[in-house]
């Protein structure tokens, strides 16, 4: 994929594309999905609302965070597209607190809202993956696709609340790393990256805690999922 998008006399970015209908895809899927897990429709919209704007607001800043001098020397980069892995991490941390007044009231009901973000974010990042450029953009971009998929065929097959994200995070890891093991090799005695390294940790680690939680589920069986009272329809 071109990292330029011609369009007459305009060149458009094509990862700024794809991060916008990325970002719209998420924003789409959320309320859509909602219904499947007993979550109210007003509620759930007001969750992808909250979310993306955290999303942006979080990417920009941990940007700016990690070079403060190069924005102060060059105020337009303040316009600029986040790129790299502390933009992502301030993204989901600020998706974490801008939906913070959302779901804390309804703390019962926070796990199960993972299971409804997660496949409207593995989506995402399939989108914005395969715009991003470079050798592993394709492959990282399918790879998300296929996780999302996945996630997706399971999404009324939990057995307890959170066991979709958890999934997800499965899926999620091994497409970082598959897309990861494509780029050149790491200067490392194994040839492992960091990338790899934390990719399996991260899948491992919630693998176990699936296997832990569907135990712990069976021996005391959850009720059904209800509406919060103050979501709407």
């Amino acid at each position: 994929m071109p990292d330029v998008l011609v369009l007459g006399p305009f060149n458009i970015p094509t990862y700024g594309v794809s991060l916008i209908v990325g970002v719209l895809v998420f924003s789409a899927l959320v309320p859509r999905l909602a219904s499947t897990f007993s979550l109210g429709r007003a509620i759930a919209e007001e969750v992808a609302s909250r979310a993306v704007l955290g999303l942006i607001v979080g990417a920009k800043l941990a940007d700016v965070l990690r070079s403060p001098a190069t924005f102060l020397a060059r105020p337009r980069l303040l316009l600029a597209l986040p790129r790299g892995p502390e933009p992502l991490i301030g993204a989901l941390l600020g998706m974490v607190l801008f939906t913070l007044p959302v779901w804390w009231p309804a703390r019962r009901h926070a796990v199960g809202l993972l299971d409804i973000v997660a496949v409207p974010l593995l989506t995402m990042g399939a989108v914005v993956s395969a715009g991003s450029g470079g050798p592993r953009a394709v492959p990282l971009g399918l790879g998300f696709a296929l996780a999302a998929a996945a996630t997706y065929a399971l999404r009324t097959r939990g057995r307890f609340p959170g066991h979709v994200a958890l999934a997800a995070v499965v899926f999620g890891s091994l497409a970082v790393a598959a897309g990861d093991l494509l780029g050149p090799a790491p200067v490392s005695p194994f040839g492992v990256s960091g990338t790899q390294l934390a990719a399996g940790a991260a899948g491992g680690g919630a693998y176990v805690a699936a296997l832990w939680l569907e135990r712990r589920v069976g021996r005391a069986p959850l009720q059904p999922q209800t509406p919060h009272p103050t979501a709407g329809g």
